[in-house]
């Protein structure tokens, strides 16, 4: 990245003598290097991330991963190989020697430019080892804190190899610290434009992006990034202070979405440490050059949203979205008018009566005023023109397809009639909205099928109930207020019908209880059943005393009763004690399962009759996990106990894995390291043969 350097005016009359300041080469000045990082780890995987990536870029290599190992228990070291122009003899020692010196200061295609990112691991450990790979040579060196604290890089030597040209770094991590370098290797790489290859933890995941509007360098997430904008420049990110601009700018408010904007090397100024912004005249220009591009294309992107919309109404139900989930944009030309009208307005009526649903119930509000109607998908208005029955049939509507209904006037409070197309030109709506009907058009609430007959109090009680039923596709309206309505939509069911087998679980506000009191998430468990090859029978949301109504029905069972049923029958049938045994033993010995992959890879095998291969058979590490997932998440959803009967196998395992790690140590050492590399068969067969060569021996 090229540096911006300031050149001072200086005036010294009267001045005799001038002397030019340095730095003195001791332990002080380079520990006060070291410790200028607030997170060491966070910084030693951004900048040796940074300067591979900067490597593939210089060979033409930008699409292409480089790896990164994590510390693990069998090797404690991480790894960062890239593949890219590898390092001359001269290169290294220039790099390594010298501090602040960096042949990247003239050039924006590339990160680097203080000099001092390449020897961050100083800043956790006291030596890290440099391995390079050049035209078939490779060297290694070690970059060490001398006895005097002052760094000094020692050579090893050199070596034939047909590995490909790069640079690898690796040092020894505490063990303490394993958790914290995979945290935050998710959270510096999940920015880069080209994520390296991570292994070493099987638990290591990106988070999932959610987008709302995305361009092709930045995007407006609901979550998994971060809570304020972040810009990204030459693969890391930096978190943007808002309060570096007036209270009332665009800026500011913009900066409050969940936003990654990526901007050109160079745009931004960033401290030594590359752990913020240097927020100077230049800096703040940038993030406001930034910022205005993102709005122009969100300004794009709503006109092409707006080009398909038929009517005012849609236009504003488009707009309120927006509004609703990008903040800052309020002041966007394009969100403020649709063919002549104005957005930022709201129709009236003369409203007499507003049903509303809360949970179960439909609330109904009276009026008699004019009122502003909210513009939304979920938003029915009724032109009443019948005497009876209007109000229970809103109530049925509002209630059924949960929505917010408004009951008007056909005229004004004055009594001057309005049209009905005058009423659709308020509102600015189409044919094709559905938004507006007469009350006439209405579908007639159910009657009540209980009966009264007479004074004595004879009564037959209703054989049906409203009820909620689960459906898994979220096919039951909702809106933005109640979006678990989606998923619960109103039904009755008939208490009399056997001819199907149906499930209850007590539903309240949205909340579903199992018989042992502990909450469960329906549309989860549905899921986990289905991944099973499980298919749910008809589930109904209940409430207590419908609940009293229908468990000692034959055809009736409470979701718990039935998926406990359903989850032994799947662990009996798919042999989950084995199954859930074999997980704990490749737990105890993943790097087995990492030299199957390899051996698979290379369409090669190992003997069973040495002491590798025997544990290799006996773990079975060529069998996948994924079963053994789903059965411990749909234990953990239901609170059931699966644990496997005890036994012997797993202290088996364990002393033969010892005895491997001591036996075969080079080999293990060399998995860890190398696998992942693309390394050649041939290489791979000679350490086979060296493995069962040890076992002939002994």
């Amino acid at each position: 990245m090229k540096t911006v350097s300031r050149i001072n005016d200086v005036t010294r009359n009267g001045v005799q003598k001038s002397t030019k300041c340095g730095i003195v080469v001791n332990a002080k000045a380079f520990d006060m290097l070291a410790r200028q990082y607030s997170d060491p780890i966070k910084a030693i995987l951004q900048e040796l991330g940074a300067n591979a990536a900067d490597s593939h870029i210089r060979a033409g290599k930008q699409e292409v991963p480089f790896s990164v190992k994590l510390p693990n228990s069998l090797d404690p070291h991480l790894r960062i190989r890239d593949y890219g122009v590898g390092m001359t003899e001269d290169v290294v020692y220039d790099v390594y020697i010298n501090y602040m010196k960096s042949d990247k200061t003239n050039t924006n295609s590339e990160t680097g430019c203080f000099g001092i990112g390449s020897k961050t691991p100083l800043a956790y450990a006291d030596q890290f080892n440099i391995t390079t790979y050049n035209d078939g040579t490779m060297t290694m060196y070690a970059l060490v804190k001398s006895e005097d604290g002052v760094p000094e890089l020692n050579e090893f030597g050199s070596w034939g190899t047909e590995e490909a040209n790069g640079v690898e770094i690796s040092f020894s991590v505490k063990e303490d610290d394993f958790n914290k370098f995979s945290n935050r290797a998710v959270e510096v790489y999940k920015y880069f434009n080209t994520r390296p290859e991570v292994s070493g933890n099987g638990n290591f995941a990106y988070p999932e992006k959610k987008d709302i509007i995305s361009g092709d360098t930045w995007r407006i997430s609901k979550g998994g990034y971060s809570d304020n904008a972040v810009v990204v420049m030459g693969n890391v990110a930096y978190p943007v202070d808002v309060w570096q601009f007036d209270y009332d700018s665009k800026e500011r408010a913009f900066l409050h979405n969940n936003a990654v904007i990526e901007v050109p090397i160079g745009d931004l100024n960033v401290t030594p440490s590359r752990e913020a912004l240097e927020y100077n005249e230049h800096t703040l220009k940038g993030i406001s050059k930034a910022i205005n591009r993102v709005m122009s294309e969100i300004a794009d992107s709503i006109g092409v949203r707006f080009s398909k919309a038929n009517s005012w109404w849609q236009a504003k139900a488009i707009q309120r979205e927006i509004v609703r989930e990008i903040k800052g944009i309020g002041s966007i030309e394009e969100l403020s008018m649709f063919n002549g009208r104005s957005l930022d307005e709201y129709p009236e009526l003369y409203v007499r009566r507003t049903f509303t649903r809360d949970g179960s119930k439909v609330k109904a509000s009276n009026y008699e005023y004019k009122k502003r109607i909210e513009v939304r998908s979920d938003v029915r208005v009724v032109i009443q023109d019948t005497e009876t029955r209007f109000d229970k049939n809103c109530r049925h509507l509002c209630g059924t397809e949960d929505v917010t209904v408004y009951l008007v006037h056909s005229g004004t409070q004055e009594g001057n009639p309005m049209t009905l197309e005058q009423i659709k030109e308020e509102l600015g709506v189409c044919d094709d909205d559905n938004v507006v009907c007469y009350s006439s058009e209405l579908k007639d609430a159910p009657k009540a099928t209980g009966t009264n007959t007479g004074n004595k109090g004879g009564y037959t009680r209703k054989t049906t109930t409203t009820v909620r039923r689960f459906s898994a596709s979220g096919g039951g309206g909702g809106s933005y207020r109640r979006y678990e309505a989606r998923y619960w939509p109103e039904d009755e069911v008939d208490l009399k019908d056997e001819s199907e087998n149906m499930l209850y679980v007590n539903w309240f506000n949205y909340e579903t209880i199992l018989d042992n009191g502990h909450s469960v998430n329906v549309r989860t468990l549905n899921s986990q059943f289905a991944d099973m090859g499980i298919t749910m029978p008809t589930l109904y949301g209940m409430k207590d005393n419908q609940i009293k109504r229908v468990a000692k029905k034959d055809n009736w069972m409470s979701l718990e009763q039935w998926a406990t049923k359903a989850f032994e029958v799947y662990m009996e049938e798919n042999n989950a004690t084995e199954i859930l045994r074999l997980k704990s033993l490749k737990d105890e010995v993943s790097w087995v399962a990492d030299l199957a992959a390899l051996l698979t890879r290379l369409q090669l095998t190992i003997s069973e009759d040495c002491l590798l291969g025997e544990l290799m058979a006996f773990v079975g590490a060529d069998k996948s996990t994924k079963s053994a997932e789903k059965i411990l998440a749909m234990a953990r959803m239901l609170k059931y106990n699966v644990d496997s009967d005890d036994d012997n196998s797993s202290s088996e395992v364990t002393e033969m894995a010892q005895r491997c790690e001591e036996k075969y140590s080079f080999l293990i050492h060399w998995v860890n390291r190398n696998y992942i590399h693309g390394t050649e068969a041939n290489v791979v067969e000679n350490l086979i043969q060296m493995v069962e060569s040890l076992d002939c021996c002994n």
